[in-house]
């Protein structure tokens, strides 16, 4: 399942039109016959204008974007999938988290690996970001037999807590967490440039249309 598709050219023009959201509820609806909660419309809303600054400042045009793409054999989804080459020609897919926590809304928990996480109604506990995509990142290795050929792309994942600042209390920035994030970057909110480096990297050589249509047409199957 995936609720949004196309060209990062294209991704623009529907985030001017302030289309995005609404093309996403659509599919979300069809699919799981319901409407999409109200927070998780403005999650698409926000957070995916936010992100299209980065994509801009990249100067990404011809490349290809997924949003919710819904894992093989699990109900979980990955925010954002992006499909490209690299300036030596490596096709390269980048796995992307969103979150809208602030600093003031996260906090420590007794569980390894684990963050508390305040949505206002309720408290979650639930990984760390960089652990999340890091589990999305094997998922996929383990699942989709194009990370497993000759010539395979290199996949990469990362998270960005635009709303998040690495200043004053920031748990995750914690030193527990340093390992997981130098392996699996967590970008905060002063960090839009520096994702669009590493996106650029990744990406600035196009040509996602084709890896995207490698990506979706590979068997599907647990890894030996």
């Amino acid at each position: 399942m995936i609720l949004y598709e196309g060209t990062i050219e294209q991704f623009n023009e529907d985030v001017i039109q302030n289309s995005v959201a609404d093309r996403a509820a659509e599919k979300y609806q069809v699919h799981y016959r319901r409407r999409p909660s109200p927070s998780e419309y403005r999650s698409w809303q926000y957070s995916l204008a936010i992100l299209n600054n980065s994509f801009r400042y990249a100067n990404l045009r011809d490349n290809h974007i997924l949003v919710e793409y819904e894992l093989p054999y699990s109900s979980q989804r990955i925010d954002v999938l992006l499909f490209g080459k690299d300036a030596k020609d490596q096709g390269n897919v980048v796995i992307l988290e969103l979150k809208q926590w602030s600093n003031d809304r996260v906090y420590d928990s007794d569980s390894e690996g684990n963050v508390i996480v305040d949505y206002g109604t309720f408290r979650r506990e639930q990984a760390h970001p960089s652990l999340q995509v890091q589990g999305y990142y094997f998922h996929l290795k383990d699942f989709i037999r194009i990370f497993n050929e000759k010539n395979a792309p290199k996949l990469s994942a990362s998270t960005y807590a635009h709303n998040y600042s690495r200043t004053g209390i920031s748990v995750l920035f914690a030193r527990e967490f340093e390992k997981v994030n130098k392996e699996f970057p967590l970008f905060a909110k002063e960090d839009s440039v520096a994702l669009s480096r590493y996106l650029r990297d990744r990406l600035q050589g196009g040509g996602g249309q084709l890896l995207f249509e490698r990506f979706t047409g590979s068997t599907i199957g647990p890894s030996k």
